[in-house]
């Protein structure tokens, strides 16, 4: 299972777009959305990985692999509000981009990508 933690709520320009993306995942059967006024300390997650301009940048296919472990393992990605995840909660920090992006537009950001991986693991070109 993927469990999507996202500290804070949905911006309104992106809810549509967020829902468009979390319905066609869900289908999927692999993955849970969930919204905290912010994280648990360590050890509250079972294989967390947490968003943060400071970690380890993942490509494309390195994403899938984490997407595609989620078939098998609990598998977490938190991603922080504007101040980012205290450094107590425990997880390997991962970047996206070196760019910044705003809360809203990273979650639909990361929601397309796991619909993308999703659909590269069943054999579909969405890719291309």
């Amino acid at each position: 299972m993927l469990h999507l933690l996202f500290v804070g709520k949905s911006e309104d320009p992106f809810r549509d777009l967020e829902r468009y993306y979390t319905l066609r995942v869900k289908s999927f059967r692999v993955l849970k959305v969930s919204e905290l006024r912010e994280p648990k300390d360590k050890g509250a997650y079972a294989h967390t990985y947490i968003t943060s301009p400071k970690g380890r940048e993942i490509n494309e296919d390195e994403f899938m692999e984490l997407v595609r472990k989620a078939y098998v393992e609990n598998i977490s990605i938190i991603v922080g509000g504007p101040f980012g995840v205290p450094e107590n909660v425990e997880g390997e920090r991962i970047s996206f981009s070196k760019l910044t992006f705003s809360h809203g537009l990273f979650r639909v950001m990361l929601l397309e990508q796991v619909y993308r991986a999703l659909l590269t693991i069943k054999g579909s070109d969405y890719r291309k």
